[in-house]
């Protein structure tokens, strides 16, 4: 079987995008609990909680800003230019499954398919960058064979 890349570059986007959705309500909750302790009196406990709120909801932007910059990774990718050899946007078949060289989202569906969204800087991509279909390696002791470059 074989996959279209722009189904898969349109999962990925979706799947970014829902992520996303879901961080920014996480925020929200937590701007609600900070909104809700303002009203509290408790005085030392309501201090520690409100501190705690807030430690969480500056790791939440901080996680929003990142996912922020996969986002805009991900648009910047051309989902319709295909090559022969492996390279940033290629969807790889492997006898190991399927890759998308573009941000690292982890594990998504396309076409009722999984793919691995990794990144470039992933240790697996620098070997497999600039192989073409029919070439092998070996990873981890365990032979690769590259079946198709999308």
């Amino acid at each position: 079987m074989s996959l279209n890349k722009i189904h898969v570059h349109a999962a990925l986007t979706n799947a970014l995008n829902e992520k996303y959705k879901e961080m920014r309500a996480s925020l929200a909750e937590t701007d609600d609990s900070l909104s809700a302790d303002a009203k509290s009196t408790a005085g030392d406990k309501h201090e520690t909680g409100r501190a705690m709120a807030q430690l969480e909801r500056e790791k939440i932007g901080g996680f929003i800003q990142q996912h922020e910059q996969l986002m805009a990774l991900a648009q910047r990718l051309d989902s319709t230019l295909v090559t022969p050899t492996i390279r940033l946007g290629s969807l790889v078949k492997t006898s190991n499954g399927w890759y998308y060289i573009s941000v690292g989202f982890g594990r998504i569906l396309a076409d009722d398919t999984a793919i691995f969204c990794i990144s470039p800087a992933a240790p697996l991509v620098a070997a497999l960058f600039g192989m073409k279909a029919g070439n092998q390696l070996l990873w981890q002791g365990k032979p690769i064979s590259i079946e198709t470059v999308d």
